[in-house]
C-alpha cells in the first residue's frame, strides 16, 4: 500500500491492491496500475473538482499536482488562516520565477519594455484557492450570457446558476432559486459588527456618495455596495479546493490515486492522434506514463495550459515554428486572448482607533459595483473592496486601502514559449490598457477612489491618502521575515509622528506616485499615472477559450475538449470567452463543475 500523506512526489493510494483489482466501470476488462478513465493535470480549483466528481462514479482518476498536498486536518497554518497575506508570498506554495509583461511592449522599441513584475501562481494542490484573498463572487448574469453570444453555446446565466448552486452552502441566504445550501464550498459575509472601523466607514462613504446597500452581490445585481461574499467557514477559517473537495471521504476512494509532486513532461497519442498517455515525473526523479482510455484533462491555469498545449504541437504556426516544435494541431487562439482585470490603488493613513489590531484575519469585509457609463459598455463594470489593514507588519496595521478593478476588461494579451522545454515558464504579455475603453475607465476608477476617500464619514478616519502602487519593493517587504518586522516597525513609529514626518515618509519611502491632488488636476498626468503603475488581480485567464466551429480563435469546444485533438480536454480559467466581472476562483470552481458534469453524460 503507498503511502497516504503530503510528500511531494507520492501517491495516495487507499487500500492494498484496490487499484489493480478495480474493473472499467463499462466493462469487465482489467486495467493495470497506470491505466486510467481519467488523467487530469494540475491540481488546482479546478482540478480538484473534477478528480472529486469524476471518482464519484466509480471511474479510475490520476490527479496529478507539481505543488505539495494539503492533507486533510494537516493543511499548513497560513494556508487555513482567512488573511492570505503569509499563503501568496510563501515561496513553497507557488511557481518561483514566475514573471509578467504588465505593459505593451513598443515594436518599434523593445528596449522600451516596462520591468517584469513577478505573478505568483499557486503550485499547491488546490492552487489559487489555497493561497486567495477567498472572495466568492460569481459575476453578473450578463457575462455568461455574453459568453453563450459569443459561441460557448450552453453557457447562458440560466445554463451556469444550477452549477454556482451546487458548489456551495450558503450560510447566510441557504438554499434558494438563486443559492445552494448543500454543496462542498461554504460562502458567507462578515457581519458587521465584525468589521474593522475603516470598514465601516468605507461602507458610510459610499451612502453618502448616494450608491445604496445591497444585501447579496450574488443575487442583486444593481450598483452598489454590499458586504463582501467570502469562501471562508463559519469559524473563520479558508475552504480551498482541496479542502472542500478532497476530504478524507473523497481521497478514501479506491479508484482515485493522487500524485503530488509531480511533473507533467509531455502527452502521448496512439496511431490515430487520440491523446492517450501522460508522461510524468516525481519528485525524487522516477517517470512514468499514465495512460488513459477517456480523457486527459488540462487543469494547469491559464498560463501553463496553453503553453503546455504549444509544447506538444498544438496551437498556432508561428510560435511551434519559432520553438522548433513539430505542429500536431495548428490551432492560432492558444495563448491569445490573455486577460486578467486592471487594477488601481488607494491607501491613507489610518487614526490610531479605527485600525485592525492584532492577529491578522479577514482585512477586506465591503466591496462597491459600478457602472462607468461608458458607451458600449455593460453596466456594473467597475469594482472595488476596501482593505481594512493592508499587510501584516506594522506599516500596514497603519495603512488602509481602496482597490479597485475593471470588472469588464477589453485588452487581450497573449502567452509564448520561451522554449520547448515544458517545464520552462512561459512568457506572459499582458497589454494592460492597450485597449482605449480600459485607459479612459482607470482614470475613471481613481477619481471615484478620489471622491470617495473625500467623504466626511472616510475623512474622519483615515488620513493623507496617496495612490498605492503595487510594485517589486512592496512585494518584497509582504514576506513575512525578522528584516521586514524591524524595517516596518520604525517606519511605523515615523507614520505616527507629526503629519509632515508622515507625507514626506509616504511619498519618499512608500509610493513613488504622484500626490493625489497633482493626479486629480491634470489629465495627463492621471493617464501617465494608471498606464505606469496599473497591476492586475492574479486573474488571469481566456487563453483557450471556448467557441463555436465559426469561430478561428476558439481553442475549445463548450465541453472543453481541444478542437482536432480527440481525448484531449481543458478545464480552468482559460476556457473563458473573456473574463467576467468577478474574482474568477468561485467561475472557475464553477466551470469544472459543469465540465465534469459534461464528461460524465459523454457531452
Amino acid at each position: 500500500m503507498a503511502h497516504v500523506g503530503g510528500e511531494p512526489g507520492l501517491a495516495l493510494q487507499v487500500g492494498p491492491g484496490a487499484l489493480a483489482a478495480h474493473l472499467h466501470h463499462a466493462g469487465a476488462e482489467l486495467l493495470s496500475d497506470d491505466t486510467f478513465d481519467h488523467v487530469i493535470c494540475g491540481g488546482g480549483s479546478a482540478g480538484c473538482v473534477l478528480a472529486s466528481r469524476l471518482s464519484a462514479t466509480g471511474r479510475r482518476v490520476a490527479l496529478v499536482e507539481a505543488g505539495q498536498d494539503t492533507p486533510p486536518g494537516k493543511e499548513p497554518a497560513d494556508i487555513r488562516s482567512s488573511y492570505h497575506g503569509p499563503a501568496v508570498y510563501n515561496p513553497a506554495y507557488i511557481w518561483k520565477g514566475l514573471k509578467v509583461q504588465l505593459r505593451p511592449v513598443p515594436h518599434n522599441r523593445p528596449e522600451a519594455a516596462a520591468p517584469l513584475r513577478a505573478l505568483e501562481q499557486a503550485r499547491v494542490l488546490g492552487g489559487g484557492s489555497s493561497i486567495n484573498g477567498q472572495l466568492a463572487n460569481r459575476g453578473l448574469p450578463t457575462d455568461y450570457d455574453g459568453w453563450a453570444r459569443e459561441g460557448a453555446a450552453g453557457w447562458s446565466w440560466s445554463d451556469v446558476l444550477p452549477f454556482f448552486r451546487k458548489l456551495e452552502t450558503d450560510l447566510d441566504f441557504g438554499e434558494t432559486d438563486l443559492h445552494g445550501g448543500f454543496g462542498p464550498i461554504p460562502i458567507r459575509r462578515i457581519p458587521k459588527e465584525r468589521w474593522a472601523g475603516h470598514s465601516k466607514a468605507f461602507a458610510a462613504a459610499l451612502s453618502e456618495a448616494g450608491l445604496p446597500e445591497l444585501p447579496d452581490q450574488n443575487g442583486d445585481f444593481r450598483d452598489g455596495w454590499f458586504a463582501i461574499t467570502t469562501a471562508n467557514a463559519a469559524a473563520d477559517h479558508r475552504v480551498s479546493a482541496a479542502m472542500a473537495y478532497l476530504t478524507a471521504e473523497v481521497r478514501a476512494r479506491p479508484n482515485l490515486t493522487v500524485l503530488t509532486g509531480h511533473d507533467v513532461l509531455g502527452l502521448e497519442f496512439d496511431g490515430d492522434g487520440r491523446a492517450n498517455g501522460v508522461r510524468v515525473r516525481a519528485a525524487t526523479g522516477e517517470a512514468r506514463t499514465l495512460r488513459t482510455r477517456g480523457d486527459i484533462v488540462l487543469s494547469m491555469g491559464a498560463l501553463r495550459s496553453p503553453a503546455f498545449l504549444m509544447t506538444q504541437g498544438i496551437g498556432p504556426a508561428e510560435i511551434l515554428r519559432e520553438n522548433g516544435i513539430e505542429p500536431r494541431m495548428i490551432l492560432p487562439g492558444v495563448g491569445r486572448n490573455l486577460q486578467d482585470h486592471p487594477t488601481v490603488g488607494f491607501a491613507a493613513y489610518l487614526r490610531r482607533p479605527h485600525r485592525q489590531i492584532g492577529p491578522l484575519g479577514r482585512n477586506i469585509h465591503v466591496g462597491v459595483r459600478w457602472s462607468s457609463a461608458l458607451e458600449g459598455v455593460p453596466a456594473g463594470d467597475l469594482f472595488a473592496i476596501s482593505i481594512a489593514r493592508t499587510s501584516w507588519h506594522p506599516v500596514g496595521e497603519r495603512l488602509a486601502g481602496m482597490q479597485a478593478w475593471l470588472n469588464r476588461s477589453y485588452t487581450g494579451g497573449r502567452v509564448r514559449l520561451r522554449s520547448p522545454n515544458p517545464m520552462d515558464h512561459p512568457v506572459a504579455e499582458l497589454e494592460m490598457l492597450s485597449d482605449p475603453r480600459d485607459a479612459q475607465r482607470a482614470m475613471t476608477m481613481f477619481r471615484s477612489l478620489a471622491a470617495w476617500h473625500a467623504q466626511p464619514a472616510l475623512r474622519a478616519v483615515a488620513v493623507d491618502a496617496f495612490p498605492m502602487v503595487y510594485n517589486e519593493a512592496v512585494r518584497k517587504v509582504a514576506v513575512k521575515n525578522l528584516k521586514n518586522a524591524v524595517s516596518t516597525a520604525i517606519l511605523g513609529r515615523i507614520l505616527d509622528g507629526p503629519g509632515s514626518l508622515r507625507r514626506a515618509a509616504i511619498h519618499g519611502l512608500i509610493t513613488e506616485a504622484s500626490p493625489v491632488a497633482v493626479l486629480m488636476a491634470d489629465d495627463e498626468a492621471l493617464e501617465t499615472h494608471v498606464r505606469n503603475t496599473c497591476t492586475g488581480q492574479w486573474h488571469v485567464s481566456c487563453t483557450c477559450k471556448m467557441g463555436g466551429d465559426d469561430d478561428p480563435m476558439a481553442v475549445t469546444d463548450p465541453s472543453g475538449r481541444v478542437r482536432g485533438v480527440p481525448g484531449l480536454r481543458v478545464c480552468d480559467a482559460s476556457v473563458f470567452p473573456y473574463v467576467p466581472c468577478a474574482n474568477t476562483n468561485i467561475p472557475t470552481i464553477m466551470t469544472a463543475e459543469k465540465i465534469s458534469d459534461a464528461i460524465l453524460h459523454d457531452r
